[in-house]
């Protein structure tokens, strides 16, 4: 009999995959230990293996930063001691800084760690854009490495280079040899007021099968924006939410190729709205006006997200979706807080760009077992219904405009004995109101889980 140290055991049990796994990103910023292993622990109810740090370049020497990253690898080596699994990667930032060379000393010491992530025995590494970098500066960037190039499996997000949405010969000859794979981030939301679809990853997924190279699909909710960035200069815009989430759940389960790994567009990024995580105010700072844990709270969201994660492992389709955590049906509803016709007038900075793309909608996703038939989604909306259609097994989701001031409840119910059974309901926590309640024009959404019985 023999015994190992608890680094030598967290690295023996560090995921190394070689089938479908997913991921989400992670903001790093000012957090705890016990922040970090929250987080973790939640990221593996929602079926994530790993967290994608995303760090920019000119942070990287940050105490916060370093602290940030200490935490959440000590959290995932935990878990693995315990079999449950997690891990880490970085995503490296470099949109403005075009520096990668920056987090030489971070990729030096959490490669050597058992909290990294790896697939096929290989370290996985990613980024956030490609900057203006070329092929051969990451040729220059591997070469300095404590880690050989063979030992890492290297998934960018280089969207932003000429010809990458076409698939293009030319851009193959440039970009091949830096790349093991691909991961596109700019397709998760709608480019306009239209839906979003799936026609564009599709296209890049089959260059990269084509050429023996992994697909990295992005899955996200909305992105809403109300940043101060200072001198009297800010942002604020809407790019399309709605049912943006689980039909963009089902595009990437229909899949053709279908994608080797899944991220999930983010876990914390309070900025953008986009998270499905618990957030930390010590890491949200002056977000927290509009996107924190009380009306604006995502985290029902998680168990959509988990039956997601689960089909996307097994290969298998939107309709073998199945609830999760021993629940019957797996469901959430999300809505805006105030109404579009609102003049935002409290606000300084008035309506986001693209309020326009908006709608007064209450949205719904709904994940059937087999076992339940008969059933139908019914959605009110300031006390009147405003829909009713049946439900199948596996994914079901719904976009229902005339969205009114007050409250905004949805049901899954079914005929029993020429009565009305409720099986899961729920009313928002937050009610809808003519006018935003504060200043700030917030197109974020109030996300609220299904719960087993009637009326909760």
């Amino acid at each position: 009999m023999f015994f190992r140290n608890a680094l030598a055991v967290a690295a023996a049990l560090a995921p190394l995959a070689s089938a479908r796994d997913a991921f989400a990103h992670y903001m790093a910023q000012g957090m705890s230990q016990a922040d970090a292993k929250l987080d973790v622990a939640d990221a593996q109810y929602a079926g994530i293996s790993a967290f994608a740090i995303n760090l920019n370049s000119g942070d990287v020497n940050q105490p916060w930063a370093k602290d940030s990253i200490e935490y959440l690898c000590k959290a995932a080596e935990d878990s693995q001691t315990a079999g449950k699994y997690f891990a880490i990667f970085f995503s490296m930032d470099i949109w403005n800084s075009n520096n990668a060379d920056a987090f030489k000393p971070l990729l030096n010491t959490y490669m050597n760690r058992g909290c990294h992530y790896k697939y096929d025995n290989k370290y996985f590494l990613s980024t956030f854009n490609a900057g203006s970098t070329s092929n051969t500066y990451w040729s220059s960037f591997f070469s300095t490495l404590s880690k050989k190039r063979n030992q890492i499996y290297f998934v960018p997000n280089f969207d932003n280079t000429d010809g990458y949405y076409g698939s293009d010969a030319n851009w193959w000859n440039y970009w091949g040899k830096t790349v093991d794979g691909l991961f596109t981030w700019e397709t998760v939301w709608p480019s306009a007021a239209g839906e979003v679809t799936i026609d564009r990853d599709n296209k890049v997924a089959q260059g990269a099968v084509d050429h023996s190279k992994s697909y990295m699909v992005g899955l996200s909710s909305l992105q809403y924006k109300h940043w101060d960035k200072g001198n009297n200069e800010h942002e604020h815009r809407y790019r399309r939410g709605l049912d943006t989430l689980p039909k963009r759940m089902e595009q990437i389960l229909g899949m053709s190729p279908k994608a080797e790994f899944a991220e999930t567009i983010t876990w914390n990024d309070a900025g953008e709205s986009h998270y499905i995580g618990t957030l930390h105010k010590q890491g949200v700072g002056a977000f927290w006006g509009y996107a924190n844990n009380d009306e604006y709270r995502h985290t029902a969201w998680q168990p959509l997200v988990k039956s997601f994660n689960v089909a996307f492992k097994a290969g298998l389709p939107a309709s073998g979706m199945r609830p999760v955590n021993g629940d019957d049906i797996t469901g959430a509803l999300w809505h805006r807080a105030f109404l579009k016709s609102s003049s935002c007038a409290s606000d300084p900075w008035g309506k986001p760009n693209n309020w326009g793309w908006a709608k007064d909608t209450v949205n719904w996703a709904v994940v059937m077992p087999d076992n339940i038939s008969g059933a139908r989604v019914q959605v009110y909306s300031g006390g009147n219904q405003i829909y009713s259609g049946p439900v199948q097994p596996g994914l079901n989701y719904g976009s229902v405009e005339n969205m009114v001031a007050g409250p905004q409840y949805v049901e899954v119910v079914r005929s029993v004995n020429g009565g009305t059974q409720q099986l899961y309901s729920k009313t928002s926590h937050v009610a809808v109101t003519a006018n935003p309640k504060d200043n700030i024009c917030n197109y974020n959404y109030v996300v609220d889980n299904l719960l087993k019985g009637g009326p909760n």
